[in-house]
């Protein structure tokens, strides 16, 4: 574990330490737009759980708590004879070795749900009487102990399930000494819910249903499939032993050892080879009729993906980049993949929850970031696969090889495999900027994630399952690839390296904490590099650095303040051991180049000689790696406009859209006035290349979705329309060659269509009537601006229709993705509606898609208040159905209630928040309500000023 330094605690608790009085600083989201990329229920079905109690309290424990519960739900002070009142596993048990045996029923069979085996080996570090293993809605019908001495069963006091904190408890009949080694056997029984644990899919090829049996666990979920000690630092060896029909195909995370046909009933048992030490939730199991492709590592051993054979060819990108850069790694790192492990599989699963996961040896990936179909695939589609490929196969060194001793330092897996999916990436596709890309797409959605009150460090105390899976979000991901960008910076790439070789040698097969990290790379550091991190993982959010001018003519005085949406936000500072100062290195432009310092103290007087001679001002965070904003003197911004207008390339197009990036951020937190963000988006008629305009795409979505349904609306897409005609008049809609102009158009058309740029919705409607009409074909990078505005603009029930049995029809992911977001934009409330309704049917949308089509839904502004109203309406079913561990489900309604702005909605959310459980999704639930307090207040403060501004 690491040191704890601040916000222990849940989050109610942490917020009492950071809030000093009632504001919360929240703000405006960015919304790019239509383009956005995507980027406990009851017992299982069919099985009852017979073997568990009906109380979830233990034999002789009373029906109240014992000892004061914190708001955790633990004990105060755990009776340290009762261990399962912990949340976590006794310290003394140490797994060693699993045997899995698993029998899914598939098809028909499948409400009879599975059946398994599980054996344990497990050495007792400390004397006990108790033996804990974690289940949930598992039946367990038979529990032997062995002691391993002499291969007799020990007797049994008492067995029993404690499902408040999901234990198995095994109570022996006496005392067993320390270094005691024994082997837990269990027989069970599960079933299937939702697409978590082991479950089933379907998918329908050559107009036959057919079956599957997977597993997804991270991070909690291994339990529902065997019984195991499922904490991330209990690392031990796997057998999977595999149940299944003959015509399928048995995969898992090693390659097959042997099979036995006929085992029973006709039904084959096939085992596989023993892994590597590795954690609970790397294991994982595929049974399918799937077919495959191979290639062969630099080593020689196999690297396969696996798909429906109707799809395998859309596999071939995913193949050949994946092989390639898995020997990248395995030479970056100096640590070969085949010495972990002697093959690969990569599956497109068709129901997936998340975008891929990690398993070792056995990577399953929602079937969109998989697959790629060169005939219907956009850009955006590749480099979506490229770089989750990238980002999972980083996870084979980071995370699997060397797993987080807990999951507060998930960053160290998850952070690290974002760094580096763009680094694997650029090996495969050099022209596309990837890590310039990050700069800008990732560094913008971590900025607006911890922007808020109601962040959290990258490094967190966590503890239940649901506090665990709500950390999966843009501060572990993004903010934590951004600060090993600045990490990389501070070190230098060859230094940056060497400490991470170290790391992973020193760790190998093990778990590691952050402070571990540093220890690797303080090797290679001659700056203290715990001193440098620490101030970015243990305390949330980022600085603002203000510029000024001083009375010395050479001499600038820079000054650092916690950056927040709502500055005027009253906080306490010494909740932050760090008193939310950071050290940044601070680089910047020059006569001569660039330059950089380092800031330590939260004011710093820079000497520049000669700056105000300089042709253009001095840009700040040059190359923008820096995790920070940057605020200037009103006449700067008016100097880079006019210097921009002149020569668009006295900036590169990271740093143009830095600017304009920093630009929105400062006016929407009242520290720069408007007009000085309209001057430099008056340079934009002569931009051409896509970041500087993803940052203005991301900008402008903000205050339009504020402005959607206000008075001034016109005022403001008249704006949008004058700025962005040039580049509509520029780009148009000719077919593009390069990446960078294939992502820029369809951020270009979607700007120009939906402030109302006629040219554009007529050609859009164009285009949509000729392919609705005649069949004509329309080129990827196209189709989602042709089918939403081409829909739009039509709107009739024929219409909808048509698109309706075109999405049920495909069989591409990323085109049923395309339509499932236009036929979500509809101005037709009963058309809305009926898509509501059609949510709710897993033979018409994938559970997989569920959540996704209801962040289409809420992004279309006319059906928000229908959206609403349905969510509340169906809400509790929904949590049964989902679970309240499903981190997606949570943040669903706080995502599109954040565009809430005005004290009506924001009383009916309250209202909601107070009279409903959040499941995993508290945090977003309070980020969301914050947000809605802040948009209310941007309105009021700014909203005239804005379009005065306009001119």
């Amino acid at each position: 574990m690491t040191t704890k330094v601040i916000f222990h605690g849940p989050r109610s608790v942490r917020l009492r330490y950071v809030l000093a009085g009632t504001a919360v600083a929240v703000g405006l989201i960015v919304m790019v737009g239509l383009l956005a990329g995507l980027l406990r229920p009851p017992c299982p079905e069919g099985v009852q759980p017979t073997a568990a109690p009906t109380s979830t309290k233990a034999p002789g424990t009373s029906s109240a708590p014992e000892t004061p519960r914190t708001t955790t739900g633990q004990p105060a002070t755990p009776d340290p004879a009762k261990p399962w009142l912990r949340m976590q596993l006794p310290e003394g048990q140490r797994p060693r070795h699993y045997r899995v045996r698993l029998h899914p029923r598939l098809g028909d069979e499948a409400l009879q749900g599975f059946t398994g085996e599980v054996d344990i080996d497990l050495r007792l570090l400390a004397a006990t009487k108790y033996i804990l293993v974690h289940v949930k809605y598992l039946s367990v019908t038979n529990t032997i102990v062995l002691n391993k001495a002499d291969s007799q069963p020990l007797p049994l006091a008492n067995t029993f399930n404690y499902t408040e904190n999901q234990f198995w408890v095994i109570e022996l009949a006496s005392e067993l000494p320390a270094n005691s080694e024994v082997q837990v056997q269990l027989q069970y029984r599960g079933g299937y819910f939702g697409i978590v644990g082991l479950y089933q899919s379907t998918y329908t090829e050559g107009g036959v249903k057919k079956f599957l049996a997977t597993t997804k666990f991270q991070p909690t979920d291994a339990r529902k499939a065997f019984p195991c000690l499922d904490e991330p630092q209990l690392k031990a060896t796997y057998t999977a032993e595999l149940v299944h029909q003959p015509e399928y195909t048995a995969l898992a995370n090693m390659p097959q050892q042997g099979s036995r046909e006929n085992y029973t009933d006709n039904l084959v048992l096939t085992r596989f080879q023993e892994t590597r030490n590795m954690s609970t939730y790397l294991f994982c199991i595929l049974i399918s009729q799937f077919a495959s492709m191979n290639r062969t590592s630099a080593e020689g051993d196999p690297f396969r993906v696996w798909a429906p054979q109707s799809l395998i060819n859309q596999s071939i990108y995913a193949l050949e980049s994946g092989v390639r850069i898995q020997d990248f790694f395995s030479s970056w790192f100096n640590y070969s993949y085949e010495s972990q492990f002697p093959k690969q599989d990569m599956a497109a699963i068709p129901d997936f929850p998340s975008g891929a996961m990690e398993h070792w040896g056995l990577i399953t990936y929602r079937d969109t970031a998989m697959l790629f179909d060169e005939a219907t695939g956009s850009a955006s589609n590749k480099q979506r696969v490229v770089t989750v490929v990238a980002h999972e196969l980083a996870h084979m060194w980071f995370g699997n090889l060397v797993t987080m001793v807990w999951w507060n330092d998930l960053w160290l897996n998850e952070g690290f495999a974002s760094y580096f999916a763009d680094i694997g990436a650029d090996l495969i596709e050099p022209s596309w900027e990837l890590r310039q890309q990050g700069f800008i797409t990732t560094y913008i959605s971590a900025f607006n994630a911890d922007d808020v009150i109601t962040s959290h460090p990258i490094i967190v105390d966590v503890e239940t399952p649901q506090e665990i899976t709500q950390i999966f979000d843009t501060i572990t991901y993004s903010k934590g690839q951004a600060v090993l960008t600045q990490l990389e910076d501070f070190m230098g790439m060859d230094n940056f390296q060497l400490g991470l070789q170290d790391y992973l040698k020193a760790n190998e097969f093990g778990v590691a904490s952050t402070p571990q990290l540093y220890e690797s790379l303080q090797k290679y550091s001659a700056d203290n590099v715990t001193e440098f991190m620490d101030r970015w993982t243990r305390q949330m959010g980022f600085p603002l650095v203000t510029v000024a001018e001083t009375a010395d003519p050479d001499v600038l005085l820079l000054n650092q303040t916690w950056f927040l949406r709502e500055p005027a936000t009253r906080v306490n500072a010494t909740a932050s051991p760090f008193s939310y100062q950071w050290i940044i290195k601070l680089s910047y432009s020059s006569q001569n180049g660039s330059s950089s310092q380092m800031m330590r103290d939260q004011q710093m007087r820079l000497t520049v000689p000669g700056y105000r001679n300089f042709s253009q001002p001095l840009k700040f965070n040059l190359g923008q790696q820096g995790f920070y904003r940057v605020n200037y003197p009103d006449s700067w911004w008016h100097g880079f406009a006019d210097a921009l207008r002149l020569n668009v390339t006295v900036l590169s197009a990271v740093d143009r859209a830095g600017l304009i990036s920093d630009a929105f951020a400062v006016a929407n937190s009242n520290q720069l006035g408007y007009a000085a963000v309209v001057k430099l988006l008056s340079y934009m008629a002569s931009e051409s290349h896509y970041l500087p305009w993803y940052a203005a795409s991301s900008g402008l979505g903000a205050i339009t979705r504020q402005l959607a349904r206000r008075a001034t609306y016109g005022a403001w897409s008249e704006f949008v329309r004058n700025i962005t005609a040039p580049l509509y008049s520029s780009i148009g809609w000719a077919n593009k060659t390069s990446h960078l102009d294939k992502l820029l158009q369809p951020i270009a058309l979607n700007l120009a269509c939906s402030a109302g740029n006629t040219d554009c919705l007529a050609e859009a409607k164009l285009r949509f009537d000729s392919w609705r009409l005649n069949g004509s074909s329309i080129n990827s990078e196209l189709r989602q601006i042709v089918y939403t505005y081409g829909l739009l603009e039509s709107d009739t029930q024929a219409v909808w229709d048509f698109m309706w049995q075109r999405y049920l029809a495909s069989d591409s992911a990323a085109e049923r993705e395309r339509l499932l977001r236009a036929l979500a934009m509809s101005r037709n409330a009963w058309l809305v509606n009926r898509l509501l309704d059609f949510s709710l049917d897993r033979d018409l949308v994938r559970r997989q898609d569920f959540v996704t089509l209801i962040g289409y839904i809420g992004a279309n502004p006319n059906a928000l208040e229908i959206l609403w109203n349905w969510c509340r309406l169906h809400w509790d079913s929904l949590l049964k159905d989902f679970g309240p561990e499903d981190r997606r489900l949570g943040a669903m309604v706080p995502g599109f209630a954040r565009q809430f702005n005005d004290e009506f909605h924001l009383a009916e959310y309250e209202a909601f928040i107070r009279s409903t459980e959040a499941g995993a999704g508290e945090n977003a639930r309070q980020t969301t309500l914050g947000i809605i307090r802040t948009n209310i207040r941007w309105l009021q403060d700014n909203e005239a000023e804005l379009i005065s501004a306009l001119g």
